[in-house]
């Protein structure tokens, strides 16, 4: 088995793909529900959030499936972040790219595949897949792919939000850190001019403006 090309675009894909933090996270329940409403929709055992790094895919969120991840070139996935489509493959063992495959001879013996490419909208970047897994050859109806399609968009937006809501969080912790420098020098400009004054502050209140000082 030899696996996918990489994508032209291969060193952008992967600067998005950091740029998430996603990779190695811990589980979410919102990317864990979707992977639940894929195996129930397309009745498969197996669904998968795979997001394709570099050597390897790593699943942010899985059902039916003890690994976190997998080689990249055994990846089904790797093939399917090459497409604008659902990338359908109904009985692997007769398909020359996978047949001999790790993932095909030996567990999870993944025979049915469906994976629906994860791309940022309006862009060419696929960061990964949402995909139904089975050990049986089988074709899925125009309503199962639907079903996942819609999945995927909205795994799509949640991989959006947190990109959103990480900048907002690094913004506001630079805005912070500035304020807080703020709030220090004034208070040096503060406590140098009543040294200068001699002016008689209690001890309780020279201490409260040592402690913001050092805050």
């Amino acid at each position: 088995m030899s696996g996918a090309p990489y994508p032209s675009n291969e060193v952008e894909r992967i600067e998005a793909l950091k740029e998430l933090d996603l990779l190695d996270s811990a589980p979410e329940a919102c990317f864990d529900g979707l992977v639940e409403l894929a195996c129930r929709f397309v009745q498969v055992p197996i669904a998968l959030v795979s997001l394709i790094d570099t050597n390897r895919q790593w699943f942010k969120a899985k059902q039916g499936l003890e690994a976190s991840q997998t080689c990249r070139s055994w990846a089904f996935c790797a093939w399917a972040i090459l497409e604008n489509r659902p990338f359908v493959i109904p009985d692997s063992r007769k398909d020359a790219r996978f047949s001999n495959g790790p993932l095909v001879v030996n567990d999870p013996h993944v025979i049915f595949y469906m994976g629906i490419p994860l791309y940022f909208p309006g862009t060419n970047i696929c960061i990964g897949t949402l995909c139904a897994i089975d050990n049986k050859p089988r074709y899925p109806t125009q309503e199962q792919l639907h079903s996942m399609r819609l999945l995927a968009n909205q795994a799509i937006a949640l991989c959006v939000e947190r990109k959103m809501r990480k900048h907002s969080e690094r913004s506001l912790n630079r805005f912070l850190s500035c304020m807080t420098h703020e709030v220090r020098t004034s208070v040096n400009h503060i406590l140098g001019t009543l040294q200068l004054l001699g002016t008689g502050f209690s001890k309780e209140h020279l201490m409260a403006f040592s402690q913001l000082k050092q805050s």
